[in-house]
């Protein structure tokens, strides 16, 4: 023979809202006598259903109290939280809050800003390649206990400097009338591998013409 189990508790209420009406259920098996085979049995469903409701949770008023904060979770750094109590009705509502906190200062580990721009390029006398630096800051600088910044707080890179010193200055306008004339400038080579000339030369107007 065979027989049913006895029926499961119901499943919870699927109604989409609180005092809209769904449908629960709950459901049993059937097995033959002393085994744990399945069977079909004679009469009678394996499957139940109920209508049902969601009961709605009653809002807080503006009357309610707050426990104190909870110890904080964390030396540094952690959370607290408090529980909020009020009565509407016949629903007792709970709630909580939290926030951010700290048993004590924070350590805070010294930090480097990003490089800075690479500066010129500096290059010693008769050499085409020099060197360039550029800088960094620490910011912020350690605080309670915190690491420092480490490693250093300059940067010193390679550059290939110009060949050529700086340009002269513009030379007065060279001409033998009141009309346009020449106009140079120079420049010295510091090595002996320059390319390029060393003088550049443009049209210029004579200024004390009548």
């Amino acid at each position: 023979g065979a027989t049913w189990t006895n029926w499961i508790e119901w499943s919870a209420c699927d109604a989409a809202a609180c005092n809209v009406e769904g449908t629960r259920n709950r459901t049993r098996l059937c097995f033959v006598l002393n085994s744990n085979v399945q069977a079909n049995c004679n009469g009678g469903d394996s499957i139940q259903l109920q209508k049902c409701t969601k009961p709605c949770v009653v809002p807080c008023s503006d009357s309610f109290s707050w426990t104190l904060w909870h110890d904080c979770t964390k030396t540094c750094d952690g959370i607290t939280t408090r529980i909020g109590m009020c009565e509407n009705g016949t629903a007792n509502v709970t709630f909580s809050e939290e926030k951010n906190c700290t048993r004590d200062l924070c350590a805070v580990d010294g930090t480097w800003s990003d490089w800075g721009t690479w500066g010129s390029c500096s290059t010693t006398v008769n050499l085409a390649q020099g060197i360039r630096f550029r800088y960094r800051q620490c910011l912020p600088t350690n605080r309670h206990g915190g690491f420092e910044c480490r490693g250093k707080e300059f940067d010193v890179g390679t550059c290939m400097g110009s060949d050529w010193e700086e340009w002269g200055s513009w030379s007065g306008c060279f001409t033998t009338s009141c009309s346009k004339g020449l106009t140079v400038r120079m420049r010295a080579c510091k090595h002996q591998m320059c390319t390029g000339s060393d003088y550049e030369e443009k049209v210029c107007y004579p200024k004390d013409c009548p």
